[in-house]
């Protein structure tokens, strides 16, 4: 709450809030300051917020962007042709995941800042950084974030 005092308060933080246009009414900029205060800490800007949160159920239809951590399984469609996605590691800078392909032949490629993949009789292996993306088959994976033992990851089609 102090915290949202001094933003309104703050002339600086004024041209960010569109909220401050509206300064007359004291109520708008209470409702904005829950916003501000849910979205984090002040100090940890990088902190990227997941549009599913933690919620890896949204994955189920092959569409999310989910913060996760080490052995979180992450449910996507057959029809993708892959299974068995899991999170094997997070470190500072790098997420490492593992699956399966379905089918019998496979397809994949990476992109980004860094991507390493491997396979071998259908397990795969990939290593991201940030803003890099695999695709494994018809799956396509983002790393939007690496941050605090956790990453952000967006999943879609290919």
């Amino acid at each position: 709450m102090v915290l949202a005092a001094t933003g309104c308060g703050s002339g600086s933080d004024a041209g960010s809030l569109p909220v401050e246009d509206t300064a007359p009414d004291q109520p708008p900029p209470v409702s904005a300051a829950p916003t501000g205060a849910a979205s984090s800490s002040p100090l940890p800007l990088p902190a990227h917020r997941a549009a599913d949160g933690s919620d890896v159920s949204a994955c189920g239809d092959g569409r999310c962007e989910v913060r996760v951590g080490p052995g979180t399984a992450l449910p996507v469609p057959r029809r993708l042709d892959v299974t068995g996605l899991e999170v094997s590691s997070v470190s500072a800078d790098r997420v490492g995941l593992t699956g399966q392909n379905l089918g019998n032949s496979s397809y994949g490629s990476c992109s980004g800042l860094y991507c390493h993949t491997s396979s071998s009789n259908g397990a795969f292996r990939v290593t991201l950084g940030p803003r890099s993306t695999v695709i494994e088959n018809s799956l396509r994976v983002e790393v939007v974030a690496v941050e605090d033992g956790a990453a952000v990851l967006r999943l879609s089609p290919a």
